[in-house]
């Protein structure tokens, strides 16, 4: 798994980013996180779907809840 950042600008950033980064490396899966109160529109919709982009739409501030979740959270492997 890879996480990278796009650093926001709006939806159609996002997905054109994401789409550029599919064309330098190979990716079983892409998926961008994304809120959906920055220019997200049906066109932003189909652009995504024809790269083959996993939108996971978010409001703003459950964005910012898994945010804080994942810095803030150690992940604990449990013991066998």
């Amino acid at each position: 798994m890879t996480i990278k950042n796009a650093r926001g600008k709006g939806a159609r950033h996002v997905i054109d980013w994401t789409g550029r980064q599919i064309a330098n490396a190979d990716y079983d899966v892409v998926a961008a996180m994304l809120d959906t109160d920055q220019d997200w529109s049906p066109a932003v919709a189909k652009l995504a779907k024809s790269k083959k982009i996993l939108v996971l739409a978010s409001e703003p501030c459950s964005m910012r809840s898994c945010c804080d979740c994942l810095i803030s959270r150690p992940w604990v492997m449990p013991r066998h």
